[in-house]
């Protein structure tokens, strides 16, 4: 029976079919709409999840403020995120890394490769204890341990190695800094998903070279310009330990605030809200506003009841055009439950096939009756159909 629905709602879908592209095209373009912009929002809120404990991992945020002028950083001072771990045991492990402050471009020269490559990232030796990456070559464990170490992400080590191993290949690094040689020691791709935190290299901070100005740094008011990340234990508060941060503050840079005549108040941010918090100096990456992104979701929705009511609006319409066809069904034994079957497959071949679904009166005849061997015509609904 659902067979005859089909070919009897194709079959006057066909006759009409201005009508019913108009009325599909609507329909079809409002869900296409509403579907895009919801992958969309998804897909930002998608950043930074893919890292292992990520709802345990907290970037350190600076508020401040020095003679009325105010800054929201999202970095923090040099010494800040060490003293943390160091205070507070809820603190597993920290992290910080800044960009290569001078250097935007790096020449990398292996053997008669060389070309230059931009994005890379003065780290601390816990970095990957923090963020664990997925590694294509080498191991996360100890990546960064000796003096000189690199990590370099997929598409670099490529261009440089080719189908060589990577792993204990020395490169030369040549740039504002001067002349350096580094050892890789890994190499990371971007399996884990999209992430605020983003470079073509990694390069271990060491005290007499590349990073030790942060280091070595013990301003507790100024220089806030590392970006400074935290690993809570599994269960721990941050809203707990967030309180306390006051406290802390004072402990350890109350003079130096005093003196520089600043107030200042540290904050603890998810990691998975970082590219959806729009409003941070300094942030490491492009961010969207989380405000806008529930407009967009508030649009999509507007957008696909619109075109539903649309879909309706026309479809009932024509309601008053099908009354005699109703009737006719009804006298030759159609019951209310094979109505309702017939219109919803008229609708859903109106969607996947496109056509209007007000009926000819050839389509009511073949829906009605079909032909029996002797010439005449049987109803339907008496050969059990």
């Amino acid at each position: 029976m659902f067979r005859s629905y089909i070919k009897t709602a194709l079959r006057f879908l066909r006759k009409n079919r201005t009508f019913s592209v108009i009325n599909l095209a609507g329909l079809a373009l409002g869900t296409l709409c509403c579907l895009y912009i919801v992958l969309y929002v998804k897909d930002q809120y998608s950043y930074d999840r893919g890292f292992d404990h990520a709802a345990d991992i907290y970037r350190v945020t600076t508020s401040m403020e020095l003679v009325g002028d105010r800054h929201r950083m999202a970095t923090a001072s040099p010494p800040i995120a060490p003293a943390m771990k160091s205070d507070f045991p809820q603190v597993l492990q920290f992290t910080r890394f800044i960009p290569t402050l001078g250097a935007d471009e790096h020449l990398l020269v292996y053997k008669e490769k060389s070309f230059y490559e931009k994005e890379a990232y003065l780290v601390d030796s816990t970095f990957f204890d923090v963020f664990n990456f997925h590694f294509s070559s080498g191991s996360s464990d100890h990546v960064l341990s000796a003096p000189n170490s690199i990590v370099l992400s997929r598409p670099v080590a490529d261009r440089l190695f080719a189908d060589e191993s990577p792993i204990g290949k020395t490169i030369t690094m040549n740039d504002a800094w001067g002349k350096n040689i580094f050892t890789v020691t890994g190499v990371v791709d971007e399996s884990l998903g999209k992430s605020s935190i983003h470079a073509n290299m990694f390069i271990r901070m060491n005290p007499h070279g590349f990073g030790g100005s942060l280091l070595e740094n013990n301003t507790w008011t100024g220089n806030n310009f590392a970006w400074s990340y935290v690993k809570l234990a599994p269960g721990a508060s941050p809203e707990a330990l967030e309180k306390q941060l006051p406290a802390f503050l004072d402990k350890h840079g109350q003079q130096q605030l005093e003196e520089d005549g600043m107030t200042k108040v540290l904050r603890l941010q998810p990691i998975a809200s970082i590219h959806t918090s729009a409003g941070y100096d300094a942030e490491t990456g492009h961010t969207v506003s989380s405000s806008f992104l529930n407009i967009l979701i508030l649009i999509a929705l507007l957008i696909q009841v619109i075109a539903c009511i649309n879909f309706m609006n026309l479809s009932t319409a024509r309601a008053s055009g099908r009354a005699k066809e109703v009737g006719i069904r009804k006298v030759v034994g159609a019951g209310r439950n094979s109505l309702v079957v017939q219109f919803l497959a008229e609708s859903c071949s109106a969607r996947a096939g496109g056509g209007d679904d007000r009926r000819a009166d050839a389509g009511i005849c073949v829906s009605l009756s079909e032909p029996d061997h002797a010439g005449g015509y049987v109803p339907v609904h008496a050969r059990g159909l």
